[in-house]
């Protein structure tokens, strides 16, 4: 494959009501094939029942945006992207956005944190 693109389903663990969905729009592929991609996933009901919803408390990171970034138009500097670390050392990436004074990421994540000793994660998220 030329190309891939990883798609982050975790925000579908956190709607709790039913006929949800989630777009990716992509353009200037770098693959000559396609120009342009868009991927719509629709779920009918959530994921996750009420039992479960309170035994994993997800909780749901929103990365809206970076600004001051160093704007270079040359072909030689890649895309930017973001990882985000959260305080248990789990990590997630956003898509690569092309380069310019500010990215608009518009990427959320969720993690799942009832399997953390919940003393140790207060902790955690007070320092």
């Amino acid at each position: 494959m030329k190309e891939t693109y990883e798609l982050d389903l975790s925000p579908l663990l956190f709607e709790t009501e039913p006929n949800k969905e989630m777009k990716w729009e992509f353009d200037k592929l770098k693959c000559l094939e396609f120009l342009y991609l868009n991927i719509t996933i629709h779920i009918d009901q959530p994921l996750l029942n009420r039992f479960l919803r309170n035994k994993l408390n997800p909780l749901q990171v929103n990365l809206v945006a970076c600004k001051d970034v160093p704007y270079k138009t040359e072909p030689q500097y890649k895309p930017v992207f973001s990882i985000f670390e959260f305080v248990d050392q789990r990590k997630f990436k956003t898509l690569e956005k092309p380069q310019q004074a500010s990215c608009k990421f518009n990427h959320k994540h969720v993690f799942l944190l009832g399997g953390m000793d919940y003393v140790m994660l207060k902790e955690l998220l007070a320092t």
